[in-house]
Protein backbone atom coordinates (compact mmCIF):
# COMPACT_ATOMS: atom_id res chain seq x y z
CA UNK A 1 0.00 0.00 0.00
CA UNK A 2 2.65 2.48 0.90
CA UNK A 3 4.43 1.65 -2.42
CA UNK A 4 1.41 2.21 -4.14
CA UNK A 5 0.77 5.27 -3.20
CA UNK A 6 4.45 6.66 -3.13
CA UNK A 7 3.94 5.76 -7.13
CA UNK A 8 0.98 7.63 -7.60
CA UNK A 9 2.69 10.73 -5.75
CA UNK A 10 5.91 10.72 -8.06
CA UNK A 11 2.80 10.25 -11.37
CA UNK A 12 1.15 12.68 -10.47
CA UNK A 13 4.64 14.94 -9.45
CA UNK A 14 5.44 14.03 -13.45
CA UNK A 15 1.97 15.41 -14.85
CA UNK A 16 2.45 18.22 -12.69
CA UNK A 17 5.87 18.70 -14.38
CA UNK A 18 4.67 17.66 -18.02
CA UNK A 19 2.31 20.39 -17.35
CA UNK A 20 4.54 23.01 -16.51
CA UNK A 21 7.07 22.38 -18.98
CA UNK A 22 3.77 22.49 -21.81
CA UNK A 23 2.93 25.84 -20.75
CA UNK A 24 6.59 27.77 -20.32
CA UNK A 25 6.70 26.73 -23.97
CA UNK A 26 3.40 27.78 -25.26
CA UNK A 27 4.28 31.55 -23.13
CA UNK A 28 7.82 31.31 -24.06
CA UNK A 29 8.92 35.07 -24.19
CA UNK A 30 11.22 35.15 -27.31
CA UNK A 31 11.03 33.79 -30.76
CA UNK A 32 14.83 34.44 -30.90
CA UNK A 33 17.50 32.33 -29.11
CA UNK A 34 18.96 33.62 -26.21
CA UNK A 35 22.68 33.09 -27.28
CA UNK A 36 22.99 34.19 -30.77
CA UNK A 37 19.64 36.09 -32.07
CA UNK A 38 19.00 33.47 -34.46
CA UNK A 39 15.27 32.76 -34.78
CA UNK A 40 14.73 29.54 -32.83
CA UNK A 41 13.81 27.54 -36.10
CA UNK A 42 17.11 29.16 -37.93
CA UNK A 43 18.73 25.88 -37.99
CA UNK A 44 15.36 23.75 -38.73
CA UNK A 45 14.10 23.14 -35.02
CA UNK A 46 15.11 24.65 -31.62
CA UNK A 47 16.97 22.88 -28.79
CA UNK A 48 14.43 22.89 -25.98
CA UNK A 49 15.11 21.91 -22.75
CA UNK A 50 14.53 22.06 -18.83
CA UNK A 51 17.42 24.47 -16.69
CA UNK A 52 16.67 23.99 -12.73
CA UNK A 53 12.89 24.09 -13.97
CA UNK A 54 12.82 26.81 -16.37
CA UNK A 55 12.37 25.98 -19.90
CA UNK A 56 14.95 27.57 -22.75
CA UNK A 57 15.05 27.51 -25.82
CA UNK A 58 18.04 27.55 -28.20
CA UNK A 59 18.25 26.96 -32.23
CA UNK A 60 21.63 25.22 -31.84
CA UNK A 61 23.24 22.41 -29.99
CA UNK A 62 26.73 24.96 -30.55
CA UNK A 63 23.97 27.56 -28.43
CA UNK A 64 23.87 25.00 -25.80
CA UNK A 65 27.43 24.33 -24.88
CA UNK A 66 27.49 28.17 -24.80
CA UNK A 67 24.58 28.64 -22.78
CA UNK A 68 25.75 25.65 -20.20
CA UNK A 69 29.68 27.96 -20.61
CA UNK A 70 27.61 31.00 -18.87
CA UNK A 71 24.13 30.00 -17.51
CA UNK A 72 23.59 32.74 -15.13
CA UNK A 73 24.03 35.29 -17.96
CA UNK A 74 21.32 33.48 -20.15
CA UNK A 75 18.85 32.83 -17.82
CA UNK A 76 18.92 36.53 -16.43
CA UNK A 77 17.99 37.63 -20.06
CA UNK A 78 15.43 34.78 -20.12
CA UNK A 79 13.62 35.99 -16.41
CA UNK A 80 14.36 40.07 -18.15
CA UNK A 81 12.23 38.80 -20.89
CA UNK A 82 9.49 37.13 -19.30
CA UNK A 83 8.81 40.31 -16.79
CA UNK A 84 8.44 42.42 -19.75
CA UNK A 85 6.24 40.37 -22.08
Amino acid sequence: DCLLSRGLGDVYKRQEYDLSIKQQIQNYPLNVCLVDGNTLDHYGHSVDFDHNGMVVRLCSEDCLRDFRGDATVYTSRLLEASLAK
